[in-house]
């Protein structure tokens, strides 16, 4: 087996990495939409503005292409770190393309001056997950469990009136906004505050973790990666009357290419405004954007920290269900050279 990087500019190459990958994401979840060939090259290309982003294949003896790996390496924070997703193709498992692909990997992220590795694996509700033995066998451990939550759409409108209702008394001083795309200039300085909150407060269980640094010259390069990757990204926010400023948002990706499953980015409301019921308010608010706009669109995936009781008790309240369990692991290179 053999590993070789690839350059994002190279269609061909591309696009064999994409076809390993759309596989084996297909084989646990055929009812998703895998990375698409846009999403693919914006991140290795772009990185959201601060990771450099690595793609290799793994081919086989025969030259065929059966495992795809992309590596993050963050550039402004967390700069010890790594992070990899492998995929390999169903019909080419054990037959050592993951190994190849992770210890390459591994080899990167050392020359790179990283001292930590992370990647997951999935659960899915009622299958196998033949992730945990393979990253145990490589020495990770877990240190982070999310829950995905899929969430049916149309959401009957008189359900979210109800909530919508009953969290009006808790929300005085506040209006809710929407827009599509890029944060409007106004609401910019309390988005970057939103950010530093979420990095600081979302759960990261054991993961080696410093909390990021935002500016607005990352936010829009953010921003940018999203819209190249064919994505419509639906946010709403909740304004502080008082301040004018924005004090809670969650943000939506729908592919422009294939607009049946939208992606939840983020849901974060700030310290000093939180038991108004703000999170709630704006999520209403953009799944009824979500549903007028975007018709189409038939399910929304999220992921929350399994200790996220808050975020977890919201998102049921909206109706949605657990479908999967995502464990994070990480292994500190130091200890495996």
């Amino acid at each position: 087996m053999h590993v070789y990087e690839i350059d994002p500019a190279d269609d061909d190459a591309l696009n064999s990495w994409c076809a390993v990958n759309r596989a084996s994401r297909l084989a646990a979840w055929p009812e998703d939409t895998p990375f698409t060939f846009d999403e693919v090259r914006a991140m290795a290309t772009d990185g959201f503005g601060a990771n450099r982003t690595v793609l290799a294949v793994a081919r086989d003896a025969s030259g065929r292409v059966v495992g795809s790996s992309l590596l993050m390496l963050p550039t402004r924070d967390n700069v010890w770190t790594a992070n990899v997703e492998i995929e390999v193709d169903p019909s080419h498992r054990r037959g050592g393309a993951g190994r190849a692909l992770v210890a390459h990997a591994e080899a990167v992220a050392r020359s790179e001056g990283r001292t930590t590795v992370s990647g997951g694996y999935e659960e899915r509700i009622g299958a196998a997950a033949p992730g945990q033995e393979f990253s145990e066998q490589l020495g990770y451990e877990p240190a982070l469990v999310e829950l995905r939550r899929d969430l049916g759409l149309p959401v009957d409108t008189g359900r979210l009136d109800d909530l919508e209702a009953a969290c009006h008394p808790f929300a005085a001083g506040y209006r809710i906004v929407a827009w599509q795309g890029k944060c409007p200039d106004e609401l910019v300085e309390g988005r970057l505050e939103l950010e530093r909150d979420m990095s600081a407060d979302a759960p990261h269980g054991d993961l080696d973790h410093e909390v990021q640094t935002w500016d607005e010259p990352r936010l829009r390069a953010a921003e940018t990666t999203v819209e190249k990757m064919g994505h419509i990204a639906f946010s709403a926010g909740a304004v502080a009357e008082r301040t004018g400023q924005l004090v809670a948002v969650t943000t939506i990706g729908v592919l422009r290419e294939v607009p049946t499953i939208g992606r939840q980015f983020a849901t974060v409301v700030s310290h000093a405004d939180r038991g108004h019921r703000l999170g709630m308010l704006v999520k209403i608010a953009n799944i009824r954007a979500l549903m007028e706009r975007t018709p189409v669109t038939s399910k929304v995936m999220t992921f929350n920290g399994e200790t996220n009781s808050h975020m977890s008790s919201v998102n049921e309240e909206l109706g949605y269900k657990v479908t999967a369990r995502v464990v994070i692991c990480q292994k500190h290179l130091e200890a495996h050279q």
